[in-house]
């Protein structure tokens, strides 16, 4: 199934913004445990009384790093001579890395599309490419549709999940959040934990909070209200 960051360039490769495309390949990242984010209380200065938050991204070790496409590839390529970096200095070498125009990261993503044939022409959408979005779209709303029914039984639930992969950030906020917590008190085991994927969850509410480049555009978990995914 195509990943957040394919999907959406499926959707309008002529109108798409550049820092969704980002957004959603940060977002694909946590989710498959390449990257994950954690949190510290700091003093800035000797003279402060008060500690400040402080949002670090941290490369995890990669076990199949046999999965990732371009486009995330290019982000892990960020941390290659550091393991943690602070959200400025991720802002920084997204920077360098794109210059003045964050378009640039498209040519990554187009770079994983365009072999699998889902585009006649360079812009017009081919019947397989058709085909892909629907697939994708049917399954993130099967999975809202049937979400109720899967709580009922654990097993149905992390096919489902695993079927979806990282389309679970398209779920609406409803939807994922109630499956953050049904996971925390159900399927997370402290010592197994059972299944990893869904506890990256965690990193993706996170995201929401982070400011990705120079362009001053939070990270937010795609909304139900912005669901383009509902054009096939």
């Amino acid at each position: 199934m195509l990943k957040p960051q394919e999907y959406y360039y499926l959707y309008s490769p002529s109108r798409l913004d550049p820092v969704e495309l980002i957004r959603y390949t940060f977002q694909s990242l946590c989710l498959q445990g390449f990257l994950s984010i954690h949190v510290e209380y700091v003093l800035v200065s000797p003279r402060d009384t008060k500690k400040r938050k402080r949002y670090y991204f941290r490369l995890n070790e990669m076990q199949n790093s046999s999965s990732l496409l371009t486009a995330e590839k290019v982000i892990i390529g960020l941390f290659e001579d550091s393991k943690e970096l602070r959200v400025y200095q991720v802002n920084n070498r997204l920077k360098q890395l794109l210059g003045e125009d964050p378009y640039n990261f498209k040519v990554y993503v187009w770079k994983d599309i365009q072999p699998k044939g889902y585009f006649w022409l360079g812009s017009i959408l081919s019947k397989k490419g058709r085909a892909a979005k629907k697939e994708c779209a049917g399954a993130i709303d099967t999975f809202e549709a049937s979400f109720d029914a899967l709580l009922q039984n654990e097993e149905k639930l992390l096919v489902a999940i695993n079927e979806l992969g990282t389309n679970l950030i398209f779920l609406d906020a409803k939807t994922l959040s109630r499956l953050k917590k049904f996971t925390k008190e159900h399927l997370l085991n402290p010592e197994t934990e059972r299944e990893n994927k869904v506890g990256r969850l965690e990193s993706i509410h996170v995201l929401k909070t982070i400011v990705v480049g120079d362009f001053s555009v939070p990270i937010p978990l795609r909304k139900r209200g912005n669901a383009f995914r509902k054009y096939y």
